[in-house]
């Protein structure tokens, strides 16, 4: 009988034991089992790549200056995309400035964590060094740190957590931004930011996102956001989904003056060139006059001596190297790049200021001040005589006349730089007019016309070749194989300018009688962002271009006996996003073809996605600029 009840008590212990290894347990203050259990509530799973149990973050600011960020995740994986986004993180950190620490590694599946759950792999942490930084000796203290997942099978669920501790003392302050939403939906997003000491702090929310509260048993300096059952980030992603997704941001600088401070701190000095790099700039620039052909000769020995590094600058946001050590190794990131032709520039008396260009839509970050964002630029002024500044994109090596300035947002470190008035909606007109002469050829001319945010000063400034040049290469989009002989500038604004032109174009009754008007180059489909796609008939996320546009290509033929077999038909659409229109008009023997889009705005919301695209279909249709012309009788 004893034994009998011996052995009843060994199955209870045994199932007990067995229910309890079913059990994921608590991680980080949060029930992991409750969050699964959640998570298979609020969402389909048979849909889902991925599904984030949790994803969080921990700040600590602390009061010597150091920053803390801790990542928390626990995510279920469902499929093969759901492995490669989640299974293997690479984790860039910057070991000459910060500490990584990884604290949890393992996947929970057949009822057990695995590896056991207090322990990481030794082969699950592997530092390596980034591709683009192997021929950068100066930048090798940087890594990629791959955090591998052991005992990987489909489905299961994942848990990550490590905390990069950047060390204190290289700058008076720090922010944040946020997007809550993550790329795939989340049962618990979680944002925790501790500020020690009496560092200031400013806070703010967009988009939905929940202000911050205090946490449960902290200081009244600890914040948390949190938000429930969050979707995943809109599709197709954009370049700022800032703009309109939940999001958060934070802030300990103490004013507009105070990372201003901390930037030229950093820069000025770093700014300076030894007198060896002088005098070889010298030698460069001895045939060299005037200001924008000074500008050109300095990039052109800048780009020649120094090789873009392709790799993310924040990490040394505040500790550039200096000019002449750029010089002396012959690489940089566009930071160090920056600086040295800074310094070149000033050495002749250029003025050279550091902006950043964020990108289109209006900016929604407005605490002040934070650590500016975008694309880093130079902002480039001679003398009182020199005219209007130039701008140099420093990682696409892109030099642009001052009408940029008309239609981007910059901010200057520590301030923002107010948009002169005016409008920046892009305008692009391209007439042309050809007849056949008796070489066989058409002949004729025409004119281009450009402004705000399509301004197209900048491709044909400089000497007479430069400006046909350009202006062939866009005029040979609307008309295949034109050739322009002479480009006059009109007039040349800031913000818009118009050049008339001669061309020519090939006898198109040879072979066919057919050719076809197309898009010009700079205008509306060349400027479209890259996650619009012209395939998608709906999308999640907003459309966000440069600005309003209105674009019009008009081109006008001779028929001098020959016969007009096809034109495109005639068609106008307004919608909810623009409007479209295709003209055919004949008179006295000419035949005008004129093609009009127009967007007046420079958001297009999710719904008007399919109007939209309806005006874009028909812009990038051939049948609507496809002509076919019979041979003369």
């Amino acid at each position: 009988m004893k034994r009998i009840k011996i052995i009843a008590i060994v199955l209870v212990l045994l199932a007990a034991a067995a229910a309890g290894a079913q059990t994921m347990g608590r991680s980080g203050g949060h029930d992991l089992d409750s969050l699964w259990s959640r998570a298979q509530k609020a969402f389909d799973l048979a849909q889902e790549d991925a599904v984030l149990l949790l994803e969080g973050r921990n700040v600590t600011v602390g009061q010597d200056g150091s920053l803390a960020t801790r990542v928390h995740r626990v995510v279920w994986i469902g499929t093969s995309v759901g492995i490669r986004e989640y299974a293997d993180l690479r984790v860039p950190w910057n070991s000459a400035t910060s500490d990584l620490d990884v604290e949890i590694l393992r996947t929970w599946r057949d009822g057990r964590w695995w590896p056991d759950p207090e322990v990481i792999s030794e082969t699950a942490v592997v530092h390596t060094l980034p591709h683009a930084l192997d021929r950068a000796d100066d930048y090798t203290t940087m890594r990629e740190t791959m955090l591998l997942h052991d005992g990987v099978e489909l489905p299961c669920i994942m848990e990550t957590a490590y905390t990069i501790t950047e060390r204190g003392g290289a700058r008076p302050g720090c922010d944040a931004v946020f997007v809550m939403p993550q790329r795939d939906p989340a049962v618990l997003v979680e944002y925790t930011l501790d500020v020690e000491g009496d560092t200031p702090l400013k806070t703010a929310s967009y988009n939905g996102a929940p202000e911050a509260g205090p946490t449960e048993i902290s200081p009244p300096r600890s914040l948390r956001w949190t938000i429930d059952d969050v979707p995943a980030l809109k599709m197709p992603l954009t370049g700022q989904p800032e703009l309109y997704e939940p999001t958060l941001q934070w802030s300990t600088w103490s004013g507009g003056s105070a990372f201003l401070e901390a930037w030229s701190g950093a820069i000025e000095p770093a700014a300076e060139i030894s007198s060896a790099l002088q005098d070889s700039l010298a030698r460069r620039l001895l045939p060299v006059e005037g200001f924008r052909a000074t500008v050109q000769a300095i990039l052109d020995f800048a780009g020649e001596a120094v090789r873009p590094v392709h790799y993310d600058d924040r990490f040394w946001r505040f500790s550039p190297r200096s000019a002449a050590r750029t010089f002396e190794t012959g690489y940089g990131h566009d930071l160090d790049r920056a600086v040295l032709i800074k310094a070149l520039m000033e050495s002749r008396g250029i003025t050279a200021t550091t902006v950043f260009v964020t990108g289109p839509g209006s900016e929604p970050l407005d605490l002040e001040p934070a650590a500016p964002r975008g694309a880093l630029f130079l902002r480039l002024e001679g003398s009182a005589s020199s005219g209007l500044p130039l701008f140099f994109d420093v990682s696409g090596g892109v030099l642009h006349h001052t009408d940029f300035q008309m239609v981007h947002k910059l901010t200057i470190p520590g301030r923002s730089a107010e948009l002169p008035p005016g409008s920046t909606e892009g305008t692009l007109t391209i007439r042309c007019a050809i007849r056949p002469d008796s070489e066989g050829d058409w002949t004729g001319a025409g004119s281009l016309v450009t402004g705000g945010s399509f301004c197209l000063n900048d491709r044909v400034l400089g000497t007479n070749n430069r400006m046909a040049e350009g202006t062939q290469a866009i005029v040979n989009t609307v008309l295949p194989g034109a050739v322009v002989g002479h480009a006059n500038p009109e007039w040349i604004l800031a913000g818009h300018g118009a050049i008339t032109f001669d061309l020519q174009v090939p006898d198109p009754t040879d072979p066919d009688g057919r050719f076809v008007i197309g898009n010009p180059e700079g205008g509306v489909l060349d400027r479209l962002p890259h996650d619009v796609h012209l395939y998608d008939a709906t999308r999640e996320s907003p459309v966000l271009l440069e600005s309003a546009c209105d674009q019009t290509v008009s081109v006008r033929f001779k028929l001098d006996g020959r016969t007009l077999q096809h034109a495109p038909r005639p068609l106008k659409i307004e919608n909810s996003a623009g409007s479209f229109e295709v003209a055919v008009t004949e008179k006295d023997g000419w035949v005008t073809i004129e093609r009009t889009l127009a967007i007046p705005q420079d958001t297009i919301a999710p719904e008007n996605w399919p109007a939209l695209r309806e005006l874009l279909l028909e812009e990038a249709d051939s049948a609507n600029g496809t002509v076919i012309i019979g041979e003369a009788e």
